[in-house]
């Protein structure tokens, strides 16, 4: 019994030795990170005054932080994490979210009986199918969805990151605030399955012709929301307009009772802005850089359809332009400026709020410096972020991939190279209001190193 406790502490020493020896022989080789550059073009000591921090781990136990600047000149903090939970997380914001229920689901059971609760998307033609089926029967129909429905079912939500959230009697005001009448020729497929004994056992529900999809972007300010109202084509057929009450941006303002709790003002809804948006999946609303300000980077006007003659698809001619909304928050909001910030209809990739700075980068690569004057916002430059690479990529998955700082006479964009996470080269574009000033790329040594995904702040830049 004796040699073997001592046998036991004899394992437990060496295993603390090898511990504290291999922890050190990792962080000495994991500090090790070089940082090489790659000029483009320019000149880097345009670049003088700022710093970069680069962020990435392997698979959240290896993290390495190393802040360099337009040189190459690098400084790497290094730590291990056992737990593998050392991506740094972000906190989700309020959300506000209006969309269509859902025209596709399928649901199944073995042995049980599904009951159509009125909570299912479109229950009531769902469940007039139903009534139609047969004991020990897969029966199918398509049905038109003006029988049923004079206006689209909405769902409405509002949620904020302290747990509150709005209660149904406001969900419902909204609902029925918005109405976008149902389409005479949307139809759709319902399946409907039974068993010997006339239990339903499975259903499906699908879209099969003249569908409508809606799009909605949203910014909850101190006093209201603003919300943003589009439709968008459905299999290539062409978007179906909205009624022109419904399109364009709406405000619904807020009320709060003692407790604090948040309510809707369904007297005080309203279209403020009217204008028939062709996109908003990549539209962006923010803060302005001054205390009340709201911004709303979109792509509009108007986008006209022409019906090819010997195709039965639509054609849509791309004539919007992505233009920013200013609004002046308030008990009585109101549009205050309107701005063209590209000549061509582009989608907005990244969005960057600074203390005193807009920054926007759009899908072709070319970048826009919003300020504000002494009385409107202003388009500062313009610039290109994509000619220094022969197939560049045009998206970098979430804004957090690109960052900006403005120095108020040179604005600094830093994303990385590529989107796939084995890579985390990055590239640095210097601009002034003359045009680009300089662009490098910069390389770890680290290149086994993966790039978080979700909920991380890879990136950051700032002039000292």
């Amino acid at each position: 019994m004796k040699r073997s406790i001592v046998l036991l502490a004899l394992l437990l020493c060496a295993a603390a030795v090898l511990t504290v020896f291999c922890a050190e022989r990792l962080n000495a080789e994991g500090t090790e990170v070089e940082v090489s550059r790659t000029v483009i073009s320019g000149d880097p000591a345009a670049a003088d005054g700022l710093r970069m921090v680069s962020r990435f781990n392997w698979e959240g136990h290896l993290l390495w932080e190393t802040e360099f600047d337009a040189s190459a000149s690098a400084q790497t903090s290094f730590r291990f994490e056992q737990s593998g939970g050392g991506a740094r997380k972000l906190e989700s914001g309020d959300e506000v979210l209006l969309e269509m229920e859902d025209s596709f689901y399928s649901m199944s059971t073995m042995g049980g009986d599904l009951k159509i609760e009125d909570d299912y998307p479109y229950s009531r033609l769902v469940r007039d199918v139903a009534d139609r089926a047969a004991a020990g029967e897969t029966h199918g129909e398509v049905v038109r969805l003006a029988d049923y429905y004079e206006y689209y079912p909405l769902r409405f939500f509002l949620y904020y990151k302290d747990g509150a959230y709005f209660d149904e009697a406001s969900a419902d005001a909204v609902r029925d605030y918005i109405r976008i009448p149902v389409r005479e020729e949307h139809r759709m497929r319902v399946t409907v399955q039974k068993d010997e004994k006339g239990r339903i056992i499975s259903i499906e529900l699908e879209d099969f012709s003249g569908g409508v999809r809606l799009q909605s972007s949203s910014y909850l300010a101190e006093n209201g929301i603003y919300l943003a109202i589009c439709s968008v084509g459905v299999d290539d057929e062409a978007p179906a307009p909205l009624p022109p009450e419904m399109a364009g941006v709406h405000y619904i303002p807020l009320v709060r009772d003692a407790d604090g709790r948040v309510s809707v003002d369904a007297e005080g809804m309203r279209l403020i802005y009217g204008c028939e948006f062709t996109a908003l999946d990549d539209a962006h609303f923010c803060a302005g850089l001054r205390e009340g300000d709201v911004l709303l980077f979109a792509r509009a006007e108007r986008v006209p359809v022409e019906r090819e003659p010997w195709s039965s698809l639509y054609t849509v001619h791309p004539e919007g332009v992505p233009l920013l909304l200013f609004f002046r928050d308030g008990e009585e909001p109101e549009l205050r400026q309107r701005l063209v910030l590209h000549e061509k209809n582009t989608t907005l990739d990244v969005l960057t709020r600074g203390e005193d700075f807009i920054g926007a980068v759009y899908f072709d690569g070319s970048v826009a410096l919003l300020t504000r004057g002494s009385l409107d916002y202003v388009r500062e430059l313009r610039g290109e972020v994509y000619d220094y690479a022969s197939e560049p990529l045009k998206h970098w998955d979430y804004d957090r991939r690109c960052v900006m700082a403005y120095d108020g006479r040179r604005l600094a964009v830093l994303a990385y190279a590529y989107s796939w996470y084995n890579d985390v080269s990055v590239y640095l574009n210097v601009f002034d209001r003359t045009g680009r000033l300089y662009t490098g790329r910069y390389d770890f040594g680290r290149e086994e190193a993966l790039v978080e995904s979700d909920h991380y702040a890879p990136l950051a830049v700032s002039w000292e």
